[in-house]
């Protein structure tokens, strides 16, 4: 049930990642900017998972991964729900930082618990974890495209 569970955050995590691709060209006509500040916005997303990488450790070595896995989640669905309830480029790049400071908790969350929970098995254990995020990567455009701006970004009045 543990692992099934961190397999799902696996995939949640990476369609969250790469959910944005599909929306950058209404992202840009909305905020009037260029593929350079797109690319910008897109990398806001791993410069916080390296934060959150350096954070993420910390609080392993002092607590439990389940705790930083929970922080993770909880950055991730606070960064969400900035990048839904945003209107500007400012709240977008702040939203996905926030999202990729939770992702990288969320990862080491994963595997540290992924490593103390099946010992033994820690290289088969985690190429499924790794598989997880790839159907996320995978599933993250598909949702985006299918459901374009109108879910998870509210079209602009026009």
């Amino acid at each position: 049930m543990v692992y099934a569970l961190l397999l799902g955050l696996g995939v949640l995590d990476a369609a969250g990642y790469s959910l944005i691709a599909p929306v950058l060209p209404v992202l840009a006509d909305r905020t009037g900017s260029s593929a350079t500040v797109m690319g910008m916005l897109v990398a806001t997303f791993p410069l916080g998972m390296v934060a959150g990488f350096a954070l993420g450790g910390a609080a392993v070595q002092r607590g439990t991964p389940a705790r930083v896995t929970l922080a993770g989640l909880l950055l991730i669905a606070a960064g969400s729900l900035g990048f839904v309830l945003g209107t500007d480029l400012a709240v977008y790049a702040l939203a996905r930082l926030v999202m990729g400071l939770g992702s990288g908790c969320l990862w080491l969350g994963i595997t540290f618990t992924t490593l103390a929970s099946w010992p033994g098995q820690e290289y088969l254990c985690m190429s499924r974890v790794f598989a997880a995020y790839s159907v996320g990567g995978l599933l993250g455009p598909l949702l985006g495209a299918s459901q374009g701006v109108q879910a998870p970004c509210p079209s602009p009045p026009t």
